[in-house]
């Protein structure tokens, strides 16, 4: 080829990421020159051809990700589906990635439509029975400052469910207007000092927890002899949780989870005889129940017989766990190992934006030492984000709630684990239930990180942010690290339902709250739960 003339191409600084990534996987060794600093490509003639088809395809898609981009800025969402449905009808131009983000898009709109429902005038009249003398002009600076938020849907300007409840948490002047109580304080330390005191005096704290999930599945509207799918939350053994014991189960024919699962469900299926379904005796039971911890139904004659009832009753050992951890102990990660790479690897829900990028600069700073990296985190978190109701998103869930400092006990472990990620420091989630021995109980999810020699350890920015200003530096980074005995683990890092579940749970079911479908779709969970102490 010597001789020929060369052909030469310089693309853009603003190209697309993936177009320029790709330019040099598929040329570098064929093109003579190849400058990195100005993305600039020299090819021979003979690939011209095959250049300029290439270029086609990558300009075309950088252009479709841009138009759905602006399409979800706009609220355009019904065109934003069309696109992304005809981008996935080309999944073979797609990678893996780009498709499960695709995919996540679709999810996050849908959800976006079924939680954004109060209109304007809805939220004003709720607004003025709470603030006397509110105006437009408090509207529309709550609107600016995102204290009370929305989002434009095909036109219309929609507000979340619950942005009245969460207006009040973020924004202390509307809370005082609406003369909004404080949070009542407790005595956070309580627990977490309690769990210290047991290590330090050489002792692990024990705690055997009770379990009760009763389920009322309304049946009344379904064909006679309909297979009903069913999965239950159940504890998942390890270090933490054992000695697991299935008190009762009015369901004979059941499935255990494999202990290697990552995530805990007992699964069955039930055909439904809706002719023959008696409720007498569920009645009499949850009238007064044989346990005396759990709570009796205030209006057990309202039970139907169109309702179709199961219970499950489990114990387990569940143990506290504390360790004062020097920074210096900390050793290097295997970085060919295949859990590393998991755990550190970018994916659709834990996106490395410029964003997150830059604010993980600004926490981690100079701090060389990865343990005490992960703890500045913590820390940042715990200090900046506010507590919010969960909410759909239309964008990165982990950006949003860094930029706009709120969210649940999900948004806080999800943001710990992407600037964990970020830091190649390995990062995955927890989750199932905080049941302590006050009879409180609620759904719960946080996070785990990774240190050798240490293996997996818990960290709760949720629990933390009530205890990061405490004087006791042992209580202060309680939670990053160490736990209480207080919880129901069901599932570590996979939310995935097993045996797969053939709809999406998109009415709230999932590993928590349990699951149910037949073959007409998915059907929302109506669960009644109840949890004791020994």
């Amino acid at each position: 080829m010597a001789g020929k003339p060369a052909i030469q191409l310089t693309v853009g600084l603003n190209a697309h990421p993936l177009y320029r990534l790709r330019c040099f996987r598929i040329f570098n060794g064929n093109a003579k020159t190849i400058y990195r600093s100005h993305q600039k490509v020299t090819l021979m003639k003979p690939m011209l051809i095959y250049f300029a088809i290439v270029i086609a395809i990558f300009v075309s898609c950088n252009t479709k990700a841009e138009d759905l981009n602006r399409l979800l800025q706009k609220g355009e969402l019904s065109k934003a589906v069309n696109l992304i449905d005809l981008k996935l009808q080309n999944k073979d131009k797609l990678s893996t990635h780009e498709i499960k983000i695709l995919q996540k898009q679709l999810n996050d709109i849908q959800a976006v439509r079924r939680e954004y429902t109060l209109s304007y005038d809805t939220v004003y009249k709720e607004l003025k029975d709470k603030i006397l003398d509110l105006s437009e002009a408090d509207m529309n600076k709550w609107e600016s400052d995102c204290s009370l938020e929305f989002y434009l849907i095909d036109g219309e300007k929609k507000y979340y469910s619950s942005c009245i409840y969460d207006l009040f948490r973020v924004n202390k002047e509307a809370a005082r207007r609406a003369k909004i109580p404080e949070d009542e304080d407790y005595e956070a330390s309580k627990y977490p000092l309690e769990t210290i005191t047991s290590f330090e005096n050489d002792s692990v704290l024990s705690k055997k927890i009770n379990i009760a999930f009763s389920y009322f599945q309304e049946i009344g509207s379904s064909p006679d002899q309909t297979l009903l799918k069913a999965w239950i939350p159940y504890v998942r053994e390890n270090k933490f949780q054992s000695n697991i014991r299935l008190i009762h189960s009015s369901i004979n024919n059941i499935t255990f989870p494999k202990s290697d699962n990552l995530i805990s469900m007992i699964y069955f299926e039930k055909v439904i005889d809706t002719k023959n379904n008696s409720n007498v005796e569920w009645r009499n039971y949850f009238a007064k129940p044989s346990q005396s911890w759990i709570r009796p139904m205030k209006k057990p004659a309202s039970i139907s017989d169109s309702t179709f009832i199961c219970q499950f009753i489990y114990e387990y050992d569940s143990k506290g766990y504390y360790k004062n951890v020097n920074p210096g102990d900390i050793q290097p990660y295997d970085t060919s190992n295949q859990n590393y790479k998991k755990y550190t690897e970018e994916t659709e829900s834990n996106l490395f934006t410029s964003y997150l990028k830059n604010l993980s600069k600004e926490i981690v700073d100079k701090e060389t030492n990865d343990y005490q990296k992960a703890k500045k985190i913590y820390e940042w978190i715990c200090k900046n984000v506010v507590w919010t109701d969960p909410k759909p998103v239309l964008g990165d869930w982990a950006e949003y709630t860094a930029k706009f400092k709120r969210g649940d006990c999900g948004s806080k472990s999800n943001l710990f684990i992407s600037l964990c990620r970020i830091n190649k420091i390995p990062a995955r989630s927890q989750g199932g239930w905080r049941v302590q021995p006050d009879g409180d109980h609620a759904q719960h999810s946080w996070a785990q990180v990774y240190f050798e020699p240490y293996t997996w350890m818990p960290v709760d920015a949720t629990a933390g942010a009530r205890l990061i200003n405490h004087q006791d530096e042992r209580v202060r980074y309680f939670y990053f690290g160490n736990c209480t005995p207080y919880h129901l683990i069901i599932y570590d890092d996979d939310t995935e339902l097993l045996p797969s579940k053939l709809f999406e749970p998109i009415h709230g079911g999932g590993p928590q709250l349990g699951a149910f479908e037949w073959k007409g779709g998915d059907i929302e969970p109506n669960v009644k739960i109840d949890s004791h102490v020994e």
